[in-house]
């Protein structure tokens, strides 16, 4: 639930995005119907927003609603991690995280020595001249 002390930013702001989404055709909602539906709303409050937000732009919503903004927070769950203790799939005498397939992607694109001694040139040049204006 949102806190009531950011209840009143956060309906201006949503009203104030309604008017100016660029696919909503200008009709507004109204403050008692977003002040509703925020309240209505028991995710967090970083979630409802960006929901209620996204929401505003919709032109096919007439007005604000718990449903219109729960449906555009709710996130598919993220990818599990790649378990520990587990073979890499290539390197069986391995596990994951495979240190011969990290090596193989670090070689695949090396960073070219002279780029490195230019950068350090570079740095070096910079400090010469930002020492001399102290």
């Amino acid at each position: 639930m949102i806190a009531l002390n950011a209840l009143g930013p956060a309906v201006a702001l949503i009203a104030a995005h309604r008017l100016t989404a660029e696919h909503a055709g200008g009709k507004p909602w109204d403050a008692p119907g977003i002040r509703a539906a925020l309240t209505a709303c028991d995710g967090p409050l970083p979630d409802v927003m960006r929901a209620a937000l996204i929401a505003a732009e919709d032109p096919s919503l007439h007005a604000p609603s718990v449903e219109a903004f729960r449906v555009r927070w709710q996130r598919p769950p993220a990818p599990a991690p790649a378990p520990r203790g587990v073979s890499c799939p290539e390197h069986r005498d391995h596990l994951v995280p495979c240190p011969v397939c990290r090596a193989e992607r670090e070689a695949a694109d090396p960073v070219d020595p002279a780029f490195v001694e230019a950068l350090k040139a570079q740095v070096a040049e910079k400090a010469r001249q930002l020492g001399g204006k102290r």
